[in-house]
C-alpha cells in the first residue's frame, strides 16, 4: 500500500505543476491581450480627443473593460488548457461585460 501512496502523490505533484504551468501562460496571455486593449484605447482617446477638441469629457468605461477584457483572455485560455467548464462559464461571462463596456464605450465617442 506504500507504493500506491507514493504513486498517488507523486500523480498529484505533477497535476498541481501543469496546472501551475498553465496559470503562468495564460497569465502571461492576459497580461499582453490587457497591454493591447490599453494601447488601443489610449490611441481611440487621442484621435478622438483631437476630433472633438476635448469639449466632451469621455466616461470611465474604457477602464472597466480593459479589466474585462483581461479577465477573458485568462480564463479562455485556462479552459484551452484545461477545459473545465467554471473557466469557460467565467470566460463567457467576462466576454460579455467586455463587449457590453466595449460598447459603451465606442458609444460615448460618437
Amino acid at each position: 500500500m506504500e507504493k500506491e501512496d507514493i504513486l498517488n502523490k507523486a500523480k498529484q505533484e505533477k497535476n498541481k505543476e501543469f496546472e501551475n504551468a498553465i496559470n503562468q501562460k495564460a497569465t502571461m496571455q492576459g497580461t499582453i491581450a490587457m497591454a493591447s486593449i490599453c494601447i488601443i484605447i489610449f490611441v481611440i482617446k487621442v484621435v478622438m480627443s483631437d476630433i472633438k477638441g476635448l469639449e466632451k469629457v469621455i466616461p470611465f468605461y474604457d477602464t472597466v473593460a480593459i479589466l474585462w477584457g483581461y479577465m477573458m483572455v485568462v480564463y479562455f485560455s485556462l479552459y484551452r488548457k484545461m477545459h473545465e467548464n467554471k473557466h469557460l462559464l467565467i470566460g463567457i461571462g467576462s466576454l460579455i461585460v467586455f463587449t457590453i463596456y466595449m460598447y459603451k464605450f465606442i458609444c460615448t465617442l460618437l
